[in-house]
């Protein structure tokens, strides 16, 4: 689990994956992620392959959320990552009153 281990003292450069960074609930909460870890100070880019402006978050257009178009194998590979460490840090579980919120994730 998450719980051990030395804590990261300073701001952490962090990077979340998606495939498509649309306008769908998934994609809302990655940009919400997004924003409550980059008020604390960190480093926030969402990878993605699909970023179209007509359809997608306004803050992934207007650059409150830093957005980097790569290939679909670099996105789904930085997702992967990001879930791996999201189910290891014990940030999610099958019940679902046990979901972390952004403003948890950003402690």
């Amino acid at each position: 689990g998450g719980e051990g281990g030395p804590r990261h003292s300073g701001p952490l450069r962090v990077a979340f994956g998606h495939p498509d960074l649309g306008i769908g609930g998934a994609e809302r909460l990655m940009v919400d992620v997004a924003l409550a870890l980059q008020r604390p100070g960190h480093e926030v880019t969402v990878v993605t392959e699909k970023h179209e402006p007509w359809r997608c978050f306004e803050e992934t257009r207007d650059g409150s959320a830093k957005v980097l178009r790569e290939s679909y194998i670099t996105a789904v590979v930085v997702f992967v990552i990001t879930w791996l460490w999201v189910v290891e840090r014990g940030w999610f579980s099958s019940r679902t009153d046990t979901h972390a919120s952004p403003a948890e994730l950003a402690n």
